[in-house]
């Protein structure tokens, strides 16, 4: 069973990717910013990271700066809905080199786990 680190500031976007990937068969730890995902890294090892961009109190950026210098880092999946202030491709440009595949909020179930595959593949062939 994989595990799996969900970052969002939004309760209800939380909630619902929980409830999705543990119903898929993942391990899924959920926390609301990047601050608490660096703790949870530092903590535990994950096999992948779901992470926003756009949080307060640590955002996506700083989570996937962390993880770029871990010994063994965990595949990033980052999702993003952009905000007033930042458009998506904006979001994007920031931690680009640093994920192995992005996605634009709201995101389909299928498209989720579809993705989470993928990155889980990848990080087993590395």
């Amino acid at each position: 069973m994989a595990k799996v680190l969900f970052i969002d500031d939004v309760e209800e976007i939380r909630q619902g990717f929980e409830i999705t990937l543990s119903a898929a068969g993942y391990d899924v730890t959920t926390v609301a910013n990047g601050r608490d995902g660096i703790e949870a890294l530092k903590n535990s090892s994950y096999d992948l990271v779901i992470t926003d961009i756009l949080m307060p109190e640590g955002d996506g950026v700083e989570v996937t700066n962390f993880i770029k210098k871990m010994e063994k880092s965990p595949g990033v999946i980052v999702i993003s809905g952009g905000s007033e202030s930042h458009s998506v491709e904006q979001a994007l440009s920031y931690v680009e080199p640093f994920v192995d595949e992005f996605l634009e909020k709201p995101v389909a179930r299928d498209q989720l786990l579809a993705t989470l595959d993928k990155v889980l593949k990848k990080q087993l062939e590395s």
